[in-house]
């Protein structure tokens, strides 16, 4: 009887032993398991920060192109204004000439 006592004391040691031990190795499991988490986290939240960066970098320049557009149009518009100016000036003066043209044609000879 003593020899099981015995045998039973010393199973019990051991499994209380390996017990503690996957304990001990679970913990360090779960807290190596919770650091790449928080690393792959990390990562992601970069990954998001970069693609905001570049959204609003994409932005500025899609911001700066529409005002050289715009500039642009502006200028295109006054040089047509230009045309139209010269145009009409133009024709005015023609007007002019041809007035003075039938003015002189109209006159009596002397």
């Amino acid at each position: 009887m003593e020899i099981f006592g015995f045998s039973i004391t010393l199973l019990t040691i051991v499994l209380a032993w390996m017990t503690w031990n996957n304990g001990r190795l679970m913990k360090e499991t779960v807290k190596t398991i919770n650091q790449q988490g928080e690393k792959r986290h990390k990562e992601v939240l970069d990954w998001f920060k970069k693609i905001d960066e570049r959204e609003e970098k994409r932005d500025e320049r899609e911001e700066k192109r529409d005002e050289r557009v715009e500039q642009r149009h502006i200028e295109v518009l006054d040089w047509f204004k230009k045309i139209d100016e010269r145009e009409e000036n133009r024709e005015e003066r023609a007007e002019q000439k041809h007035r003075e043209v039938i003015a002189i044609t109209q006159q009596p000879h002397k």
